[in-house]
């Protein structure tokens, strides 16, 4: 929380993400008075408050090393490397952490429909492609790409039998159509594509993992959640019709009036 009252309050070249705070708890947030208030130059997904200046601020995934184990520093292609200010006209990096320029060994990353999926994710998106959609039952497809990335320094080895498993209750109603190539080299990539089928109407869900050679023990398996709905063929939803008898009712007015003509 920054709160009271300042002549001049200057919050530049920071990351501030997964910030949760709208006006009170343990967050980042902005309460008080100045003469003058800036935000600029920082990677921020929700920064509570009212600023007189607001800008050259990126709204983008930091892309950490590894977070979860605690390691904040900077990935090589980091969108928050030289997006800093030094104040006299050159750039620094946001945050506190200078990068890993490459990580030293095998790094893998995840991404679908260019948003990154973050190993462990139980969650799924449509702007990732983890949720399919729907798609009529037993004859509908659904198919999605998804790219795997090597940012490290060493060849990513997917070491998987298959390279991409798929577990979980409908795990039979998602399918790799097209498996990823390894070795993946130092700053490449390769791809891969899950094609969905549902075979009974509702909720479908599954778990992908991806063995590899990550440097970070605790990425392998790559895993996140999948998911997508079966509908009866012609109908537009997984729920059941709320408007029965209105829909009879239709019908027989429909033949009433064909008979009468």
């Amino acid at each position: 929380m920054i709160t009271g009252t300042v002549e001049l309050l200057n919050v530049y070249n920071n990351i501030i993400w997964g910030n949760s705070a709208t006006g009170s708890g343990g967050d980042v947030w902005l309460s008080g008075t100045g003469k003058q208030r800036l935000f600029s130059f920082n990677d921020a997904d929700n920064m509570y408050g009212v600023w007189d200046i607001f800008e050259s601020n990126l709204d983008i995934d930091p892309q950490f090393v590894d977070p979860a184990n605690g390691n904040y520093h900077l990935r090589s292609g980091s969108p928050c490397i030289n997006a800093g200010t030094n104040g006299a006209g050159g750039t620094v990096d946001l945050g506190c952490y200078v990068p890993l320029t490459p990580t030293p060994g095998a790094a893998m990353d995840l991404r679908g429909g260019g948003q990154l999926i973050v190993f462990g994710d139980s969650l799924p998106s449509t702007l990732d492609g983890t949720d399919f959609g729907n798609a009529p039952m037993g004859t509908g497809t659904m198919d999605h790409t998804f790219t795997i990335q090597n940012s490290g320094s060493a060849p990513l080895l997917l070491t998987g039998a298959p390279r991409v498993a798929i577990t979980g209750p409908q795990a039979g109603d998602f399918k790799v159509t097209s498996p990823p190539n390894s070795p993946v080299p130092p700053g490449g990539s390769t791809t891969f594509t899950i094609r969905f089928t549902p075979s009974a109407v509702g909720l479908r869900t599954a778990t992908v993992s991806i063995g590899n050679n990550d440097i970070y023990p605790g990425k392998n398996p790559y895993q996140f959640a999948v998911q997508g709905a079966g509908l009866v063929a012609g109908r537009e939803t997984i729920f059941p019709d709320s408007q029965v008898g209105a829909d009879v009712d239709n019908e027989i007015g429909r033949a009433s009036c064909r008979e009468r003509a």
